[in-house]
């Protein structure tokens, strides 16, 4: 990935406040050495591969 976030602290919440169950996934964006994540492309780096592979393992 390219913004190397594996290591981030993470929180996922699922809830079933719209007409499908879905899921929120929530993280820092500032790293360990204080220095802060860039979140230019976030979405097409991260986001979407990672939602695309959470949703092919659990359908």
């Amino acid at each position: 990935m390219g913004l190397k976030m594996e290591s981030h602290p993470y929180l996922v919440y699922r809830h079933n406040d719209a007409n499908h169950p879905h899921i929120h996934i929530v993280s820092s964006l500032i790293r360990p050495d204080g220095n802060r994540v860039n979140t230019h492309r976030m979405g097409v780096d991260l986001s979407k591969p990672t939602y695309k592979a959470i949703e092919a393992e659990f359908r």
